[in-house]
């Protein structure tokens, strides 16, 4: 079998040589990192997308629109670029049904996914074109209008915090404690060791001019060696003085520095360190190679109506992470042994091989191939360029879509419900995809033990039974006397608390065709500090009565009259006055 998936792969590399079939685009997924942005360490200001980092990520969108979406080129005379237009794909209007954009929430990154977007799909002026706004901007006077930015066209962003499930495809490693303790391992290591001591004169010298004031001397070390690289290489493109103090070989070395630490810390494809192994050094990458098969998987189901376009921003460590796992991170490739440049992208592109221009009926599953690409950068020499995946051959970058989605399915995390066992994680969804598993496993052993809510529930109705049974046996033991409310009574200040208003108590009235209003006696007694209270304030709710503890300020409830006087179930006169010329009592009213 394996001798036959050879032979279909070198003969898919000839085919593809010759130029004999041409290549279909179906769908791809992208994901991006963020492009220039203020750095981690500078202080009191959040890290946010500037101008430049904007710009480049414009310039990314404009590439992938060049490749993918125009890419049918009016002079036509570049063959091989003639089909890589994604079949089906809108030219000009931006079809949100067709594309799926999911970016973390952190400003410069979701900021960043908006500027893409506008070289992806500029505005309709732009292209020169109002034309293609499928009939939306026709109104019924015979005009056309416009949207605001000369035909800005306005992309759906799907941004997700931490504490959404989706954000494991964007950042596998977050708040993924099994991460932690896997890097944990690598700081108590003799090589660490030998490195911190080996540096610490570098980054000393650091501390005097360049980063005093926004990074603390304690905090100026290998064991921090992104962060400083981070500020200086920020600094070295904004700051003209730092420009012309720090010399590039400083920043080099800083980068260096900074590159061995974030692979040994992102591409650690070993168990060690971690109890259950899983290869939680590289999370991140196997939670992404998981939403890669998602993506395809629906497109397919869709036949290509959805998912033409995936695209994710966030940062480099899932480039990192999946190109470890993917055997990329070797000599031959050595854009892969640093840090993934400032709007980076790896690309996954599900295509087929046809013969002519006439595509026909969607290709069945096993006529498709997928290739893995990867554009170093947003410079003006940054290409896209295939790789191989998995140790195949430099020369073989198409994979049938099966042998693909079998490598994939090796290292993916099969869900998000493994993801949460696999990084002993405390986020808050993982709790409700436990216990379901549990309760599954449970009811498929048949051990007989409850899930922690199902025990719950029963523990709260054995609760409620014996509280019944108690009252049960107090009333037959002890007896009880019912007394019936005088309701014809009437106090001399009248209201709604009839007998039990205080002076001091406001009323509630309605008067006849208003609102209901609160009233207040005049009297000569002093407001208590609480009485003064309007508009929407909760008087005598548990979050003032709370407050009320600490503050030694009387609670709402008695500074009202709420919470003093109480019916006397013990009075004598167990009389009911009636009226008999009164109207009748109507069921159910109520203030």
């Amino acid at each position: 079998m394996r001798h036959l998936q050879v032979l279909a792969l070198a003969a898919v590399a000839c085919l593809t040589a010759g130029q004999a079939l041409d290549r279909q685009v179906l769908s791809t997924f992208i994901f991006t990192t963020y492009g220039d942005r203020t750095p981690m360490a500078m202080k009191d200001v959040t890290p946010q997308l500037t101008p430049y980092g904007a710009n480049q990520m414009y310039n990314a969108g404009a590439t992938f629109r060049s490749h993918y979406i125009n890419a049918l080129s009016l002079d036509g005379d570049n063959e091989d670029d003639l089909y890589s237009s994604i079949r089906g794909i809108s030219q000009y209007h931006l079809n949100p049904d067709q594309i799926t954009v999911l970016s973390r929430d952190e400003q410069y990154i979701s900021a960043g996914a908006s500027a893409f977007m506008q070289g992806l799909y500029p505005s309709l002026e732009q292209l020169n074109n109002y034309t293609f706004i499928v009939g939306q901007s026709a109104m019924a006077d015979g005009s056309n209008a416009v949207s605001p930015l000369n035909g800005y066209q306005y992309p759906r962003i799907q941004t997700v915090s931490e504490m959404d499930l989706n954000h494991i495809w964007l950042d596998g490693s977050a708040n993924c404690p099994s991460y932690t303790k896997s890097g944990a391992s690598y700081f108590s290591g003799e090589d660490y060791k030998t490195i911190q001591q080996q540096t610490l004169p570098f980054y000393q010298s650091l501390i005097p001019g360049i980063l005093s004031g926004n990074i603390e001397d304690s905090d100026v070390g290998y064991f921090d060696a992104w962060t400083v690289y981070d500020y200086l290489q920020y600094m070295y493109r904004h700051n003209q003085t730092v420009a012309s103090e720090l010399s590039l070989t400083d920043l080099t070395r800083a980068q260096i520095l900074a590159t061995n630490w974030v692979f040994a810390m992102n591409g650690n494809t070993s168990s060690s360190g971690v109890e259950k192994g899983d290869q939680v050094g590289v999370i991140s990458g196997r939670s992404v190679a998981s939403r890669v098969i998602q993506a395809f998987q629906n497109t397919i189901y869709t036949q290509g109506s959805e998912d033409k376009m995936t695209l994710l921003f966030g940062s480099f460590e899932p480039i990192i992470a999946f190109t470890a796992l993917a055997g990329l991170n070797v000599e031959q490739h050595t854009e892969f042994l640093n840090i993934p440049p400032q709007g980076a992208s790896m690309v996954f592109e599900l295509f087929s091989l046809t013969s002519g221009s006439d595509f026909g009926a969607y290709p069945d599953s096993s006529e498709l191939f997928v290739r893995f690409l990867y554009q170093n950068g947003t410079g003006s020499d940054a290409t896209l360029v295939p790789y191989p995946l998995f140790g195949h051959s430099p020369s073989i970058s198409d994979l049938p879509l099966a042998d693909f989605i079998s490598a994939m399915q090796r290292i993916a995390v099969p869900s998000v419900s493994a993801w949460c066992t696999i990084c002993d994680s405390y986020s808050i969804f993982c709790p409700a995809f436990s216990e379901s598993a549990a309760s599954n496993n449970n009811s498929g052993s048949h051990s007989g033990k409850l899930s922690p809510a199902l025990a719950g529930v029963v523990g709260a109705i054995v609760a409620l039974v014996v509280a019944l049974l108690v009252a049960l046996i107090l009333f037959f033991l002890l007896g009880c006397r019912v007394h019936r409310v005088n309701r014809g009574r009437r106090s001399d200040l009248g209201g709604f608390k009839g007998a039990e208003k205080l002076a001091s108590d406001r009323d509630l009235t309605i008067p006849k065709g208003a609102g209901a209003e609160v009233s207040v006696q005049q009297t000569d007694e002093p407001m208590s500090p609480m009485e003064g209270q309007r508009g929407h304030e909760r008087v005598g709710s548990w979050e003032l009565r709370e407050a009320q503890k600490d503050t030694g300020v009387a609670a709402p409830g008695k500074a009202y009259g709420l919470g003093g006087r109480r019916p006397s179930y013990e009075d004598d006169d167990d009389e009911i006055n009636v009226n008999p010329f009164s109207k009748g009592v109507r069921p159910d009213e109520r203030v």
